[in-house]
């Protein structure tokens, strides 16, 4: 019976495919009952897709898949299962077009979907549902035809005609006119030409009234029109803007405060005055020294503006999704992942360059993102039976191959032989370290085979990509070498490694990780002493002023400088191998940054890395993100960074840092 034992074990141990693990789950031992039915359901459904693989198109067997395992009512039940629905759908559109472009397989699709992502690109989100309980931002024109129950046309204040002076005018009834010299210098405009002008300006103001029966039109049961002005005896003048015409023509000329306009017995105007105080009403003075409550609630965003209403943040309700890169930009710079992923400025076709890492670098025109890209490919492929000059420009083709539709144009501006010069220093920097001695062993271990994911074994895995759950989130990301051996004793050791081609700088500020004060304007109202918070985006105010002192530090100090900025991502792998690998929580862990560009190595200590330490630091930063929402919960680290900040332009505190900075190198 032993021996039966013994022979039947490896059937449980041994790596078998997915779909044959499926229809065999009976046979897996440690799996309980109710796991059992589980994955029976599975096995019947994968089953009914090979079926019908050969039989219905990408978008009929994607469309089946979703049906059979209600996806769709899955993913319903999320907060945001409105727009995930309608990715879903836009899902179901791009398999159609794909299968339209030629004779595809599904395997094709597959592979198209996973360069795709590898490639880092974005797809467009799905329009949501007219039905869905959300607000559709559209220009007058997007919204002709179509009707809302409830519509608001903000900023009415605007000019609707832009002053413009022209010195000719052309009817199509009567010709041509032109404004003629004088003999001072100056143009002098006739009848025929103030005519022209007269009538050019009515079917201007003929059009812009046009348009605004248009927009208001949307609205199916209210429609909500807003604007801005200092004074209300200003709204009587000239109708050069939609909010003057629309407060003439309902003669609110001589309202001073909110009430209720009645047009007819079916239509009823609701007028809000929220700016203040009427001109023509005076405060009580005793009011202004006793009535100390008014004034709090007055300086309350939420009695000024009755419609804004500050959104907690939901900590405990729906899935968050943060990568290691974000932890990373958010511990380095508050304030840069405020401007990045919350306002998503500057444009749509800069969002990708992060720190500056998308700017050409002469003579090569690299890339930094393609530099690193490039060298981490040719560390995961490298073996001591290649020619480094070889591996290297296989790497080279390979990664430009796969980012040709992200470079576009900048393809053809990349030497390709200037590039391979430039990168092949970095490359002999890892085959002349200690690292690839240690990956070298590793591999002879292994003879040069592992398993595709990490178990209880050694081996030596490269871009090996992990998803931890945590309380507050889920974190994602990939590590660039991993590898599991043994020491003499033949306890288990697990090294996992990150590497780094950012060039060192050794001229380090010494008040580097200095953080802006929270900044924030007062400003007196003009009536009364009332003083109001300023509610802007007001970046360029006066901050704290933070001196910057240059010193020249040593390489050994600007690499525990900048190995600072990465603790965090050193922490969550080191977490997600304990997690995920819990054969190996008694294995050694260490964690090896390896700067190519000097040779250098830095390893974390092993408190930082202790599973407590790591959980504290990972959960702290996820709790500051999604708790954050106003920009001075995002406060500025000036450092050597903000050279290469993309933002630099609208962060007062950075620009100044940097002048300071220069004055104290010079």
């Amino acid at each position: 019976r032993l021996t039966e034992t013994t022979e039947t074990q490896p059937s449980f141990t041994s790596t078998r495919g997915l779909y044959s693990a499926l229809r065999d789950h009976q046979e897996i031992g440690f799996i309980s009952e109710q796991e059992h039915d589980l994955l029976e359901r599975a096995a019947k459904l994968i089953s009914c897709l090979v079926t019908r693989r050969h039989h219905y198109s990408i978008e009929d067997l994607l469309r089946f898949a979703v049906d059979e395992s209600e996806y769709l009512a899955v993913i319903a039940a999320n907060f945001d299962g409105a727009q995930r629905l309608a990715n879903v759908q836009r899902l179901f559109t791009l398999a159609s077009r794909f299968e339209q472009s030629g004779n595809h397989l599904i395997r094709d699709f597959v592979r198209y979907v996973e360069e795709f992502e590898a490639i880092g690109s974005r797809e467009s989100e799905g329009q949501i549902d007219e039905a869905a309980n959300a607000v559709k931002l559209m220009t007058i024109h997007q919204a002709k035809g179509l009707e809302f129950p409830i519509v608001i046309l903000p900023e009415l204040q605007r000019l609707t005609r832009a002053p413009a002076e022209s010195s000719f005018l052309l009817d199509r009834h009567q010709g041509l006119t032109l404004k003629v010299p004088d003999g001072r210098g100056r143009l002098v405009a006739g009848t025929t030409f103030t005519t022209f002008e007269k009538r050019q300006l009515w079917r201007e103001q003929f059009e812009t009234m046009r348009l605004l029966y248009v927009a208001a039109t949307r609205a199916r049961d209210r429609l909500i029109l807003s604007g801005a002005t200092d004074q209300l005896s200003k709204l009587g003048g000239k109708q050069d803007s939609w909010l003057k015409s629309v407060w003439q023509i309902l003669g609110l000329e001589n309202a001073s405060r909110s009430g209720i306009v009645d047009i007819n017995a079916q239509v009823h105007v609701q007028r809000t005055l929220n700016l203040g105080l009427p001109n023509n009403i005076t405060p009580k003075a005793d009011a202004i020294v006793d009535d100390k409550s008014n004034f709090a609630e007055s300086d309350s965003l939420e009695t000024i503006f009755p419609l804004l209403r500050s959104v907690d943040p939901e900590r405990s309700r729906g899935t968050h999704r943060l990568s290691v890169t974000q932890l990373i930009n958010y511990q380095r710079c508050a304030r840069q992942y405020y401007f990045e992923r919350v306002l998503q400025l500057p444009s749509a076709d800069e969002l990708a360059v992060w720190n500056n890492a998308e700017a050409p670098e002469p003579p090569a025109n690299l890339t930094a993102a393609l530099k690193g890209a490039v060298i981490h490919r040719f560390c995961e492929l490298y073996s001591s039976d290649q020619r480094a000059e070889d591996c290297l420009r296989n790497s080279f083709g390979e990664v430009v191959r796969l980012r040709q539709a992200e470079l576009a144009d900048r393809l053809v501006e990349i030497d390709t032989e200037v590039a391979i010069k430039e990168l092949l220093p970095l490359a002999e920097n890892y085959l002349k370290s200690d690292l690839f001695a240690r990956v070298e062993r590793a591999r002879r271990a292994t003879n040069g085979s592992s398993n595709s994911s990490p178990a209880s074994d050694v081996g030596l895995w490269s871009e090996l990509s992990f998803r931890l759950r945590r309380p507050l989130g889920v974190l994602s990301g990939v590590i660039d070498k991993l590898l599991i051996t043994k020491n003499g004793k033949g306890e288990i050791e697990i090294e996992i490694v990150d590497f780094k081609t950012n060039r060192l700088s050794t001229s380090i500020p010494k008040n580097s990780t200095a953080v802006q004060a929270v900044n924030t304007s007062v400003v007196k109202g003009k009536r009364g002493q009332h003083t109001f918070t300023q509610f802007a985006f007001n970046f360029d105010a006066p901050a704290a002023r933070i001196q910057a002192v240059a010193t020249a530090v040593s390489i050994d100090d600007a690499v525990r400088s900048t190995a600072r900025d990465y603790q965090l991502q050193m922490q969550s792998y080191a977490l997600a191998i304990r997690e995920l690998l819990p054969s190996l929580q008694a294995a050694t862990i260490r964690v090896t940054l390896h700067f190519l560009e000097p040779n250098v190595e830095f390893q974390l200590t092993e408190e930082l890395l202790s599973q407590t330490v790591c959980e504290a630091a990972i959960d702290e930063a996820i709790l500051q993100i999604i708790s954050s929402s106003t920009p001075e919960q995002f406060p500025v680290k000036p450092a050597l960074h903000c050279w290469s900040c993309n933002f630099r332009r609208v962060c007062a505190p950075g620009r100044e840092w940097l002048k300071d900075y220069r004055s104290a190198e010079y």
